[in-house]
């Protein structure tokens, strides 16, 4: 369970609350852009810019195929599988049939005193236990959470916003990454819980207190935007 932390932000919000995708962006560390950097110039350099930016584009709405159609897998709604996706849902079909109770797909959640906002993919029961579930889809093994980059931050924040919100009558202890692979292989679940869940809780909140720290001093200098 994440641990109650009390703190304290000076920080005037006096803008749109901001998401945790644009949060983790803003605040990634010099080594992960830099890792994301070199696999970028790798796949150009191997593929030209036009190739690389349609690869994106696609890999992007496939993803989001396969997040439709996994929802409405879930809410057991008759759907028609697309040929681009149905080795992505081979590779996550045994982990969806162990799914029971879901609570919520594809929502929104904002944590009302730290000041962010996050889309939760799944709250589902998953082997007796309330979790939040993220779904990712991949052309790449990630056989550990660190070649995720920061997707364990995001569920971290997301279940934090969860358990601070008054719409949900229950506690979340447990986040699940999901990674569906491109070519079927099996799924890797990365679970995230106790400890791990506690680390990766404070780094969420070192991150938000950065972002936040960075936006105040930029406002006082007048180049924050009008939104982010």
């Amino acid at each position: 369970m994440i641990q109650a932390i009390i703190v304290i932000f000076t920080f005037k919000v006096k803008r749109q609350i901001p998401s945790v995708s644009t949060i983790l962006n803003e605040t990634m560390s010099p080594c992960t852009m830099a890792r994301i950097g070199i696999w970028r110039e790798r796949m150009i350099s191997e593929y030209g810019q036009e190739e690389f930016d349609k690869h994106s584009e696609n890999m992007k709405r496939t993803g989001r195929l396969l997040h439709s159609y996994i929802h409405r897998k879930l809410l057991r709604k008759d759907v028609v599988l697309s040929s681009e996706i149905y080795l992505a849902y081979l590779s996550v079909r045994s982990f969806l049939s162990n799914i029971q109770n879901v609570q919520r797909l594809e929502t929104v959640v904002t944590h009302p005193a730290l000041k962010y906002k996050g889309v939760v993919d799944c709250i589902g029961v998953y082997r007796n236990e309330v979790c939040v579930i993220d779904w990712k889809k991949s052309d790449k093994q990630r056989s550990t959470l660190d070649a995720t980059y920061d997707a364990a931050l995001r569920l971290s924040a997301n279940i934090g916003a969860v358990n601070a919100s008054h719409m949900f009558p229950f506690v979340v202890t447990k986040g699940l990454l999901v990674i569906a692979y491109s070519n079927g292989d099996p799924a890797h679940i990365h679970e995230v819980k106790d400890k791990l869940l506690q680390e990766k809780w404070t780094s969420w909140l070192e991150r938000l207190k950065k972002f936040y720290e960075e936006q105040n001093s930029r406002s006082k200098d007048g180049t924050v935007p009008d939104s982010y």
